[in-house]
């Protein structure tokens, strides 16, 4: 059943030709995660399939209602007039470098078979200096599809960065399975979640791809869920990026 680790539970068959695949898991910020399930939302979005992963936590959470669950990753799918989307969102990311490379190669090996064509892992780059209006850095496996996204107000990163997690890892390994792959980064403070970075990046996909996304929602459930966080104490962030010797460091992590 699980092989390499992972067992993809298809829910329903799909067709998905030109599709665009939306990579929004929990990273820095929140804001992949909370960008994704809003736009699922949004979408009426209706799900396709659940991935299971040795790599996942080793955690069954238990719901109010008493039943017992493992920690999965979900893929929705939704039509619109003018697009195709397959979201892929979840309770966590892999905790190792195996779970992450055989997580994202299982889920580019189902969206190629179902006939898509591009993918984009959308999260946050955390900086404790960040743009009145956040900015959206872009980063593309195709040229072509790079200057497309700067055209619609993405900008260039100057500096040298690794992007950690799904994020960056699944439109870097899109390529080889015949996709073209693209990843977007929101400015984002280090904090636990950054609901401005959220909205700033559902604003920007809604406009890339000409649908309507209630990013005013967002700011409000968001709020709710911030003020949440505000009474924990601080949490621990992801590890600072590894910069290469004589390169000059500017970002203090992304992901």
């Amino acid at each position: 059943m699980f092989e390499d680790g992972v067992f993809l539970k298809v829910k329903k068959k799909v067709k998905a030709k030109n599709a665009f695949l939306i990579v929004a898991m929990p990273g820095v910020a929140l804001t992949g995660k909370m960008v994704g399930d809003q736009i699922i939302k949004d979408l009426k979005a209706s799900p396709i399939a659940t991935l299971y992963s040795y790599s996942l936590p080793a955690v069954a959470p238990s719901l109010p209602s008493g039943e017992l669950k493992l920690f999965s990753i979900e893929l929705f799918q939704a039509k619109t007039k003018k697009n195709n989307f397959i979201i892929v969102t979840g309770d966590s990311q892999p905790i190792t470098q195996e779970g992450l490379y055989s997580v994202s190669t299982k889920i580019l090996s189902f969206f190629s078979s179902i006939g898509g064509k591009n993918v984009f892992g959308i999260g946050a780059s955390a900086s404790n200096e960040v743009s009145k209006q956040r900015k959206i850095f872009a980063y593309s496996t195709d040229k072509k599809s790079f200057d497309s996204l700067l055209k619609n107000g993405a900008v260039k990163n100057p500096g040298y960065v690794q992007v950690f997690g799904m994020a960056g890892l699944v439109p870097a390994l899109a390529p080889l399975y015949g996709l073209t792959g693209h990843c977007l980064l929101a400015e984002a403070l280090p904090q636990p979640m950054d609901v401005d970075s959220a909205v700033r990046m559902l604003d920007f996909i809604s406009s890339f791809f000409g649908e309507k996304f209630s990013s005013k929602e967002l700011e409000k459930e968001g709020l709710k869920v911030s003020k949440f966080f505000e009474s924990l104490q601080p949490q621990p962030q992801v590890n600072e990026i590894q910069q290469p010797a004589g390169v000059k460091q500017n970002l203090s992590y992304i992901h």
